[in-house]
């Protein structure tokens, strides 16, 4: 009986063509490494611009119903205009934090404890970089909010280079941490 070994005897032409099937296979990654290098000026990875390339106003605040965050030079104001000022649902007086910089807002002594009537907040000066008095075109990123989020009025003469920005908690009942992110470009 003959030995299992010699029946099954390889052909040494399968063995050439699977090498040479996986050296062109090799060949063709290497060209299209080499076409993605080319395509992005030498880089593997394409580079977008990044928010490094803007400036960035990183705004914390605890909202109930709908307020406005006007931004201009150095000073950041509240409009406030449904239910519970920034801060102040419950009675309570939680921060807004700009830049991570603690800003408790002082409200006009109408309504009650949670200045529910539409009032405009004091104004905190320690903005910077201050926002530039020109008319850029700004963004706003939503980092954590479960309403509604945006630019009601961008920066231009006319408005002495205010932005607002609209946090709208409407539709959910109670308050909420909002943190949102304005990027302008640089000047």
């Amino acid at each position: 009986m003959p030995d299992e070994s010699t029946q099954t005897r390889e052909n040494p032409s399968t063995h050439w063509r699977l090498w040479v099937a996986l050296l062109l296979l090799a060949l063709l990654l290497i060209l299209g490494l080499i076409g993605v290098l080319l395509l992005h000026g030498g880089s593997a990875v394409a580079i977008k611009p990044s928010a490094a390339a803007d400036h960035v106003i990183r705004v914390q605040a605890y909202i109930d119903g709908r307020s406005q965050l006007a931004i201009s030079g150095n000073t950041v104001q509240w409009f406030h205009r449904d239910w519970a000022a920034p801060g102040k649902h419950g009675g309570g007086n939680r921060p807004t934090v700009i830049n991570g910089q603690d800003w408790i807002p002082e409200w006009p002594d109408i309504g009650d404890n949670e200045n529910r009537a539409k009032m405009v907040s004091n104004k905190y000066d320690q903005l910077d970089p201050p926002f530039p008095a020109a008319a850029v075109m700004a963004t706003i990123k939503k980092i954590k909010a479960r309403g509604a989020v945006k630019i009601v009025q961008q920066p231009k003469a006319a408005n002495q280079f205010t932005l607002i920005v609209e946090l709208d908690d409407n539709l959910d009942p109670g308050p909420a941490d909002y943190i949102v992110e304005v990027h302008y470009p640089k000047q």
